[in-house]
């Protein structure tokens, strides 16, 4: 009977997910993606299990949500140039041209450091490779955050968080941003770090760490203004 209620438990907890398999009908601009989310379902099934062996290793949870976005953006990145905004990006990185709107110059920068990877593939793969770096960086981020705010046991707060981390990962928005050269991932992972740094402010015991934590926000929004001026919408 009890393990009946533990069945029944774990399939109400999990029923929603298969929701998912209505991917398997009209297919989206990217098949791969559909079936990556349908995986996800009995691989979740292992990893949140807190009958399982790999709960007393929940501090490998982050480092996994981690390796398995990036395995995922690697087998769905562009290889070569891409279209509209992604090309003018690559062209310009290689040049250290101007972009259209602001030129959003702390991309620029770092998608050049990208540019000289010795990983092999096109230039314009590596600058892709950026993109794959900061989606996988705004994961692990939400990961931590959500440790932190949290207000339950820790197993609890690991598996939410590894769910987030995973949801976030594999978002239409997110995903697609993050296999080609674009300033998005880079974006999240900015204005999640702002609201980090707002939340620590708000949390301080004392003046000395509210001051830290206002630095921190202020060289955070000012290099997230660096990228994209949608940043000013934290603002209200």
């Amino acid at each position: 009977q009890h393990q009946s209620a533990i069945s029944e438990k774990r399939l109400n907890v999990f029923l929603p997910a298969y929701f998912t398999l209505v991917l398997l009908g009209p297919q989206s601009v990217n098949p791969l993606r559909n079936w990556v989310l349908l995986a996800a379902i009995p691989l979740l099934f292992v990893l949140l299990d807190p009958l399982k062996i790999l709960q007393k290793f929940i501090w490998l949870r982050p480092g996994l949500a981690a390796l398995i976005v990036a395995v995922v953006y690697l087998l769905t990145i562009a290889p070569t140039v891409g279209e509209a905004d992604t090309f003018e990006f690559q062209v310009n990185v290689i040049r250290m041209g101007i972009n259209h709107g602001s030129g959003y110059p702390l991309y620029m920068l770092i998608a050049k450091l990208f540019s000289w990877l010795p990983v092999g593939g096109t230039i314009a793969y590596r600058i892709n490779l950026s993109s794959v770096f900061f989606g996988v960086a705004s994961i692990l981020l939400l990961y931590h955050f959500l440790q932190k705010i949290t207000p339950i046991n820790y197993k609890v707060q690991s598996i939410s968080a590894f769910v987030a981390a995973l949801s976030l990962g594999f978002s239409r928005g997110l995903w697609s941003r993050a296999v080609e050269a674009e300033v998005y991932t880079v974006h999240v992972f900015m204005i999640g770090l702002s609201l980090f740094f707002i939340w620590q402010y708000l949390q301080a015991e004392n003046h000395n760490a509210q001051r830290w934590s206002l630095n921190k926000l202020a060289l955070t929004l000012g290099l997230s203004f660096a990228n994209h001026l949608t940043t000013g919408l934290l603002g209200p």
